[in-house]
């Protein structure tokens, strides 16, 4: 909780001991720039890390389907506990 109020007012501070508007001009360029890297290099992670996740849980079910032959995420299967005798 304090470290918003802290942020916001280095950011504050900041702006206010631009000299100039040119240089204002050149920080804003310059925070833009650096959120729009971070944004779409936050997303590349996300998308990768969530298709990896993908993979292992097909990976995870061709292996159960094949050790009890049973699709284990069908419908019909969701809910009933089988036990092998």
């Amino acid at each position: 909780m304090i470290v918003t109020p802290l942020v916001f007012a280095s950011i504050i501070r900041g702006l206010a001991a631009t000299e100039g508007l040119e240089q204002l001009r050149k920080m804003g360029l310059r925070v833009v720039l650096f959120f729009v890297a971070t944004t779409v290099m936050d997303r590349w992670v996300g998308a990768k890390a969530s298709h990896k996740d993908v993979l292992m849980e097909e990976a995870l079910h061709h292996e159960m389907r094949e050790k009890t032959g049973i699709d284990v995420l069908t419908p019909e299967n969701v809910g009933n506990s089988q036990t092998s005798s």
